[in-house]
């Protein structure tokens, strides 16, 4: 025997209620508005995503062109140049010291939430980093 998948086991109902067609009538109505605007949220992330390789095809061009001035910037071992940006009409680069970032985030994890901590303590370049009463 051959089991039927086809609908011609269903039963059909009809039900007078002008409160519950409206309901209905009413979500099909928000369903087609969302798929509305799953539509247009696809049109407005593809139209992101070309606006970022546009974005990035640029980055790569400026790289190479900033590399040209490390040797003026007089970068030290463990610096390195983390942003480059426009600033009031000037081209900005933006370094930071990797092993004093480190060091801070290393001393801020080590005295977070302790009541020892302090801001005695300062890095190479005198900037507060955190500390125990000053010490190491």
């Amino acid at each position: 025997m051959e089991i039927k998948t086809t609908p011609d086991f269903e039963r059909v109902h009809k039900i007078d209620s002008k409160k519950i067609k409206k309901l209905l009538e009413d979500k099909d109505a928000l369903i087609q508005e969302g798929r509305k605007s799953a539509k247009r949220m696809e049109e407005l992330e593809k139209e992101q995503r070309k606006l970022a390789l546009k974005v990035q095809k640029l980055k790569d061009k400026v790289v190479p062109l900033v590399k040209k001035y490390y040797a003026d910037m007089n970068l030290t071992e463990f610096e390195e140049v983390v942003a480059v940006e426009v600033k009031d009409g000037e081209v900005i680069v933006k370094i930071d010291d990797v092993i004093e970032l480190y060091r801070a985030h290393y001393l801020e994890k080590k005295y977070e939430g302790s009541k020892e901590a302090n801001t005695n303590e300062k890095d190479s370049k005198g900037a507060d980093v955190g500390g125990k009463d000053g010490k190491k």
